[in-house]
């Protein structure tokens, strides 16, 4: 039979293994093979079969600082090498043959194969203290420790590999003590030797002390029993000081020291020659010595001990001085499958008829090390057999069942063989094998347990130290213990048996190793097979170039956009359209003149109107233009708001930085808006969730993300996409709907009652939502009042029944809120339905396309902007809630941990949020619309109970069958009840934590907020057993390449933003920026304001212009708003003032510090003058974001030999890419390199560079060898520099994990820009077509203007009735003017026409110049010069000539002292069109402060000039 099934005999007292019994026969005492010979029944020598591979582990042995492990010795494939079968790792005087490049000397932590000393395969090994035995063939060899004789090599001599011992020949057993050593030869002969203290040795009187230097043969005679025959011996087992044997009959002798009764004899004496034991027929089985005491186990498995009480788990006073079966393991009846003891103490596998999992691990004795496999400071000592688990083992991410085969132990450490069992599984293939797995536990000291520096260091939990410093550190640490058990790597698993696996096997392995951070140079290897070929670094530059093309094309269009077009090129564009504007501002002035009106060309009508002061209004321009900073880079914003951590919303500043922030971000329809606030968000997330406060607090009350949060949730654009869903009274999934059927029905369908009885009471509940009783009586008393017409005075018994009343209605919403399954509740249509619509609108609503619903995409990017922050920033997660959470695994409770902030700000940031703002005037018609739904479904619902109800004989107080009446105070009740259920919401989200709510509320809020947490879990991150894998690509944050793409599209628009602001606000935040805008010194977090240096940070600059600046002692001073001054004026008016903001910021400037880039902290795009002084100073246009990586992260800058300086971090990736290879082209890492130290991999390199060199030399290399040899010198010498500079591997593997994140994930930026492409052509095609459209309009309106044309249907009524239409007269008088006094261009462009009238077009512009000139004291009339420089005299200002010539769409002025100019400078075109916006009312100066002119009149003369002197 075939299997890993337990099976019994008929008196079901020995267990076997079917597959352990292939060709194996019960016959005489013990198991024989097919051809009959004696073998031992031991269930630790594993049967060996001929499918079994060479490598599989078959043995384990635990010597006193050292371990062996012994692989298969069956019969293989040809050209497998199955020699080389012992592996040992641990002490040097045990390990120093091995197989490795370990220094002499040095303890070996990996497990190494034993070559030296052995010409064929090993079969036995016996270890003991220090030295090991093996068997050959039939050759034994001895190693080790021999200072005692132990080795048999005839001197005291330590030995560092096997040496083979001549005689005795044909050794079948083997044992090893601490000190002395025995053996068993084909004939049943024993021999021994060693230290012969006490007789230990069994060689008689004559030996009790010295040591034996070579094997001696002990002289075995059964004369008590069968007189002087010699007995043939088949087993033996040495303990610490004494020996026992089992003999062909399985009888059991002993010898050696009789302390505490170990012999068994009955007595405490030695035994210097080995003495038959009287065991009362039972049958040796095996026989295991310990320190003070020895076990037998006879053939049935029963276990049978003898020696020192503490030992052996006697329960009696005294030491048990003959051997009786173990009384732990008489009832119930156990089975020894496998048996471990040292010193004092055991373990041992077993099973019994009860087993359900096969067998069992039971440990007990001293745990002075951890060698049970318990904490040694919890339990020093075990007195009763424990069971101790083995963690369940993992084949290709499946935990299978498994069968515990053998048991090791030393004197501080433990091992145990574990042999993986398939479900059924039929056959061992490929697909499916059990090669047995290892688990060790115990002291770690001198690497016995066989773990890696790096796994041992993870282990203790510190990080491994470089070079010679860990090594010294683990082995100084000899008080660290490993408990409990863990898995060793399977090292002597061959290669090529890994790439025989299926590839799909392999790649589900290395997608395993490859989601943690790296620990070894295998695991970096690993990281770079695996890793996307577009990632790598030259595809990715390569990917980045031509991505970068594109948009760079793109971009040289977007700086054409605003200029004249070249000769030939007859395409509309801006400046055509501008061109048109001109026009029509010409003929509009023109038509006011002819009609009369030209006097109200120089009127100040808008400056006499506004209220704000004169001051502030001079300033606008500059406040503008702070808006437009703070509102580009979010940096700003970022810092401000760290100085009010810790705040509450309710604080003056923090709800003036709310109030404000929500203003500059109030368009939200404009999708550069939108991800600019996005890009905000995500620093302000960042900078909350690193405070590392508990998850349950973050972003409550003191959060500055949620009430900005709730503040864009409640936004009039998101209202179609966010709120309808949730208010709409005509949407049966919405939860207002829901709301209204809960407040006006118990169970969808039965009508609610409000009644009282004779007294004034009311008698059942009512539908209210109420959190606390106050306000619930407050609710009862109004309606009551309501029905009795006259006020109601509570009296205390009435107060007492409606808190009973109370009580049902929190039990009613609680139902309403999550659906229960307790007993005995009839469930109804409402049952669950707020966490139904929960499920229902992060599923469904937020899931809509982005297209239908562009706001929800924002929404979506924050919650997984926080999600991804959570997830980052903490290691391990703090349960906020308890209630309603199952039993699941480590990964899942975290993932569901890390949604606690995102449910937390959903539940109140959107719902709370939204039902609150019913209340606000933006909500005014859907607030009519809920109460007129409610009304028509309450009409609705009763008349179809009454209708079915009525003719029902109802009897006295049958309440259920009552004629149902129309509720007067149903509208109140619905609106009290959304209230309430935002309140609800708020205490869920447990930013209203400060509301006085009962239990029974709160537990129904923890409840819907765990529920929250599941449903957010599943579409943020997708489910882990049980959730959805993969998560939702549609929760995806797109900000940054939102924000590439719109930069691009905002410039292929000509839609401004509009931001509004009053002047009470704008003076107080102006406070606020000065106030912070240097540290405060209190919080470390702080940083300062501005960005760069003060005097060249622009946000600095403009706040230091608009503060008011005051004389103290003498100088200068900036000095804030006063509150008795401006301030108390601006509240007196509340002004409120539109700045218009330009998205298009290149549009006037884009070369040097306004040229644009990405900022490397925000990652938006900016002009340059806003970025960080590390990229301030640089030059160059950036297109696309560039993957940014500090210098300063890429290790040490190395010269080369070439003289070359490059980063070591990227030339040892590089490197290491090279002999990984990738799993395209190769099945596995080309070339596999281990360690995890910089010493071991300049140990592999060297390696390497020998043999490459050698085959180089020989002629048998390939081309690209030449270039790996070159690449694992330039290797060798960045290891050599960067030992030199005591940097550590693990600094590499950080740099290597970060670096192959950020590269993945700037892969998927390029690749998502790439597809943005799309957006900004259908951008630039709507732009075009739009600037036609545009252009067309305007011509038509400059040539009715010009002609001032009148519909034909207007001129005949104003015929008809007789009427003088003013705008005929205005025809008539500009074509007279035309004609009689035209303009000087008109002139000269008249005076150009040739004999067909035309004009060729390239001389409009040489003719379309306008030019005027005025005398200083006539611009001083008109109030558009306000003053010239200090130092011109009066009687110069009185000569003064200003010439305005126009040049460029702007104007050249020069102003003349007779002919002698004194001042030239350019009113640029950007001057013109912030003429017209903010600097309407400032004062500008020009020509370096010669002359100060006001914008608003400056501009209206500029309009006159152009209608008097242009065409």
């Amino acid at each position: 039979a075939e299997g890993d099934d337990l099976v019994y005999t008929k008196d079901q007292t020995f267990p076997l293994r079917l597959n352990d019994c292939k060709g194996v026969v019960l016959g005489g005492h013990g198991l024989r093979d097919a051809m009959g010979n004696l073998s031992s029944p031991s269930l630790g020598d594993q049967e060996q079969t001929d499918t079994n591979p060479a490598w599989w582990p078959a043995q384990i042995f635990c010597g006193g600082s050292s371990s062996v492990m012994l692989t298969s010795t069956s019969k293989q494939k040809a050209g497998i090498n199955v020699d080389e079968n012992l592996w040992v790792w641990g002490s040097s005087r045990v390990t120093a043959g091995a197989d490795t490049k370990q220094e002499p000397g040095r303890d070996l932590w990996n497990p190494s194969v034993l070559k030296r000393g052995f010409r064929s395969s090993v079969h036995k090994v016996a270890v003991g203290l220090d030295h090991c035995i093996a068997i050959t063939g039939t050759v034994m060899c001895t190693w080790g420790d021999g200072s005692k004789g132990q080795l048999g090599t005839g001197n005291l001599s330590y030995c560092s590999h096997p040496q083979p011992l001549t005689r005795p020949a044909d050794i079948i057993h083997i044992a090893a003590g601490d000190e002395h050593s025995a053996c068993i030869a084909q004939g049943g002969e024993a021999y021994s030797w060693g230290c012969a203290e006490g007789g230990r040795l069994g060689l008689g009187r004559c030996l009790s002390e010295g040591f034996q230097l070579t094997p001696k043969q002990i002289q075995v005679v059964g004369s008590q029993l069968e007189g002087e025959e010699v007995l043939l011996l088949r087993d033996v087992a040495c303990g610490s000081e004494h020996m026992a044997f089992v003999t062909e009959n399985d009888d059991l002798l002993t010898c050696g020291m009789g302390w505490f009764g170990r012999l068994g004899k009955g007595d405490t004496n030695n035994a210097y020659s080995p003495e038959l034991v009287k065991l009362h027929g039972v049958f040796v089985r095996d026989v295991f010595c310990g320190m003070y005491h020895t076990y037998v186990v006879d053939r049935s498995g029963m276990l049978l001990v003898t020696g020192r009480d503490s030992a052996i788990c006697k329960t009696t006073a005294g030491h048990q001085l003959d051997f009786v079966p173990f009384e732990p393991f008489v009832e119930p009846r156990r089975s020894i499958l496998s048996l471990a003891t040292r010193d004092e103490h055991t373990l041992a596998i077993t099973t019994s008829p009860e087993t359900e999992h096969g067998s069992e691990l039971w440990v007990w004795g001293k745990n002075t090390y951890g060698q049970l496999g318990l904490p040694p400071d919890q339990a020093p000592r075990v007195d009763w057999p424990w069971q101790l688990p083995i963690k369940g083992i993992e084949y290709n991410g499946t935990k299978v069942r498994y069968n515990l085969a053998q048991v090791a132990t030393g004197p501080k450490h433990s091992m145990c063989l574990v042999k993986p069992r398939m479900p059924n599984a039929k056959k061992k293939s490929a697909s499916n094998p059990r090669d047995p797995v290892i688990y060790a536990w115990g002291s770690l000291s001198c690497g016995r347990l066989g773990l890696t520096h790096q796994q041992a260091s993870l282990k203790l939990g510190f990080q491994s130290q470089e070079n010679t410093q860990e090594s010294h550190h683990l082995q100084n640490h000899c008080g660290e213990y490993i408990v409990p058990p863990v898995q060793l790597n399977s090292v002597w698993k061959p290669a090529e048996e890994r790439t025989q696996q299926p590839r799909e096997v392999q790649r589900q392995d290395v997608a395993r190793r490859v989601e943690g951070p790296c620990r070894s140079w295998a695991d970096a290897q690993l990281k770079l097979w695996q890793e996307n070929e577009d990632a790598k670094r030259q595809r990715l530059t390569e990917r980045r170039h031509d991505v970068e093309s594109t948009y760079r094309g793109i971009l040289d269009e977007i700086e054409r956009l605003w200029d004249k077009p070249a000769p030939g090129d007859y395409s509309i564009v801006e400046y055509q359209v501008r061109q048109q504007e001109t026009r029509v501002e010409r003929e509009y002035l023109r038509t006011l003149k002819a009609v009369g009106l030209s006097g109200a060309s120089h009127a100040t009508v808008l400056q006499r109107r506004s209220l704000t002061d004169l001051e502030i209004r001079s300033k606008l321009h500059n406040i503008s233009e702070i808006i437009w900073i703070l509102q580009q880079q979010p940096l700003y914003l970022g810092r401000l708001a760290v100085h009010f951590a810790g705040r509450r919303f309710d604080d003056k500043e923090v709800d003036l930085f709310v109030t404000v922030v929500s203003q500059i971000f109030a368009d939200l329809k404009v999708s550069r808006i939108r991800y600019l606030q996005n890009a905000l968000f995500r620093i302000l997330i960042d900078g909350e969730v690193s405070r590392n406060v508990p998850l349950p607090e973050l972003f409550d009350e003191r959060s500055r993300v949620a009430p900005l949060f709730a503040h864009m949730c409640t936004s009039p654009f998101l209202f179609e996409g966010l709120a309808m869903p949730i208010l709409d009274p005509d949407d049966k999934n919405s939860l207002v709907n829901m709301l209204i059927r809960y407040t006006i029905t118990k169970d969808g369908e039965t009508p609610r009652y409000f009644h009282t009885d004779l007294k004034g009471m009311p008698t059942d509940c009512a539908g209210i939502i109420s959190l606390h009783a106050n306000h619930y009586e407050e609710i009862v008393s109004h309606e009551m009042s309501s029905q009795l017409g006259k006020s109601v005075v509570m009296s205390h018994e009435a107060r007492l029944k409606l808190r009973g009343m109370l009580q049902e209605e929190w039990g009613s919403f609680a139902h309403f809120v999550h659906r229960h399954a307790s007993e005995g509740h009839s469930h109804s249509s409402l049952d669950g339905e707020v966490s139904a619509f929960i499920a229902y609108y992060l599923k469904e609503v937020l899931h809509r396309d982005s297209k239908q619903k562009p706001g929800t995409q924002s929404v979506r990017a924050i919650l997984a902007a926080i999600f991804n922050a959570v997830v980052s920033h903490y290691q391990g997660f703090d349960l906020a809630f308890d209630a309603g959470l199952d039993k699941m695994s480590e990964p899942e409770q975290e993932l569901l941990d890390a949604c606690i902030p995102s449910a937390s700000i959903f539940l109140s940031g959107i719902l709370g949020a939204i039902l609150n703002a019913l209340d606000t005037g933006p909500f005014a018609l859907i607030r009519l619309k809920i109460i007129r739904k409610a009304t028509q479904m309450e009409d609705s619902i009763v008349k179809r109970w009454n209708q079915l109800h009525r003719g029902h004989k109802r009897g006295r107080g049958d309440a259920d069958h009552r004629e149902a009446e129309i509720n007067p105070m149903l509208s109140s009740r619905v609106l009290s009840n959304i209230k309430s259920l935002a309140q609800f919401f708020q205490v869920a989200g447990h930013h209203g934590s400060n509301l006085e709510t009962d239990a029974a509320i709160r537990e129904s809020a923890e409840r819907i907020h765990v529920f929250t947490r599941r449903v957010m879990c599943s579409v943020l991150c997708g489910k882990r057993g049980g959730v959805e894998d993969g998560g939702d690509s549609s929760y995806q944050d797109m900000t940054e390449t939102q924000l590439t793409a719109d930069f691009y599209t905002s410039h292929f628009s000509l839609t401004r933003g509009l931001v509004s602001l009053s002047t009470v606000e704008i003076l107080e935040f102006t406070n606020m920026l000065w106030k912070y805008m240097e540290p405060s010194g209190t919080n470390p977090d702080e940083q300062s304001l501005h960005l760069n240096p003060p005097e060249e940070d622009r946000l600095y600059r403009l706040v230091h212009r608009i503060l008011p600046r005051r004389t103290v002692r003498g100088r200068e001073q900036i000095s804030p708003w006063s509150q008795d001054g401006h301030l108390w004026l601006a509240t007196q008016h509340m002004e409120s003032h539109n700045f218009i903001i330009n998205p298009r910021f290149m549009e006037f400037a884009r070369t040097g510090l306004e040229e644009p880039t990405f900022c490397e902290k925000s990652l938006v795009p900016i002009p340059r003058s806003l970025a960080l002084p590390s990229q301030r100073n640089r030059r160059g246009v950036r297109a696309v974001r560039n993957m940014q990586q500090r210098d300063d992260k890429k290790g040490l800058l190395v010269t080369m030999s070439n003289g070359e300086q490059v980063y070591s971090y990227e030339v040892l990736e590089e490197l290491l890419s090279s002999l990984s290879g990738h799993y395209r082209t190769h099945q596995s890492l080309k070339i596999q390199l281990s360690g995890a130290r910089f010493d071991d991999l300049l140990t592999e390199l060297e390696f390497l560079a020998k043999k490459l060199a050698a085959s180089i030399e020989e002629g048998r290399a390939e081309e690209t060898d030449q270039n790996l040899l070159q690449r694992l010198e330039s290797g060798r010498h960045v290891i050599a520099r960067l030992r030199e500079k005591d940097f550590h591997s693990i600094d590499f593997f950080a740099y290597l994990d970060e670096n192959i994140k950020r590269r993945e994930h700037y892969t998927l930026y390029l690749q998502r820009v790439k597809e943005a492409t799309q957006e900004i052509f259908r951008a630039r095609i709507e732009y075009r077509s739009t600037i036609k459209e545009r252009h067309a309009l305007l011509s038509q309106v400059a040539r009715l203007t010009s002609t001032c044309d009148l519909p034909s249907v207007i001129i005949d009524m104003a015929e008809q009735k007789t009427i003088p239409l003013t705008m005929r007269r205005a025809r008539k008088i500009k074509l007279k003017t035309r004609k009689d006094r035209p303009s000087p261009a008109q002139a000269f462009y008249d005076s150009l026409k040739s004999k067909d009238g035309k004009v060729p077009d390239e001389m409009l512009e040489t003719v379309d110049v306008p030019a005027q000139s005025y005398r200083l004291k006539r611009l001083l009339d008109l109030g558009v010069v306000l003053g010239l420089h200090d130092k011109i005299d009066e009687s110069v200002k009185v000569k003064l000539v200003v010439n305005f010539q126009y040049k460029d769409e702007g104007y050249l002025v020069s102003m003349y002292l007779k002919t002698t100019l004194l001042k030239q400078f350019c009113i640029t075109r950007e001057d013109i069109v912030q003429m017209q916006t903010a600097r309407k009312n400032s004062e500008m100066a020009y020509g370096d402060g010669f002359v100060v002119m006001n914008g608003f009149r400056l501009r209206r003369l500029l309009a006159w000039l152009s209608a008097d002197g242009g065409l």
